[in-house]
């Protein structure tokens, strides 16, 4: 009997943006030293800013898993900080939001 292959859909909820995201040096330094391709997930402005939804992505392609099945929502909790908890623009005593993985 042939082994049927797992398939995974992969869904990022809402988070901070890349052009909401602004670090300083020493975190763009830790994502370089990381392995991360900086081209692709870091824009320099006044300060460094970074696509952690691309990051994400990519460290998931490169175990395997495939483009299609893997999904951003778009929503930046920082821009909409009115329809979610954004520690970044109101603090850390702003609330959390809940994440879950779930396998089926």
């Amino acid at each position: 009997m042939a082994r049927r292959e797992k398939t995974y859909r992969l869904i990022f909820g809402p988070g901070i943006s890349l052009d909401a995201f602004e670090v300083g040096d020493e975190v763009y330094e830790a994502f370089e030293a990381a392995g991360f391709d900086m081209p692709c997930i870091a824009r320099r402005d006044e300060k460094w800013h970074l696509d952690l939804w691309n990051a994400n992505r990519m460290q998931l392609l490169s175990k395997g898993v495939k483009k299609e099945n893997v999904e951003v929502a778009g929503i930046c909790t920082y821009q909409n900080y009115t329809d979610f908890f954004s520690a970044r623009r109101l603090g850390t005593r702003s609330g959390r939001i809940l994440s879950g993985i779930m396998r089926m």
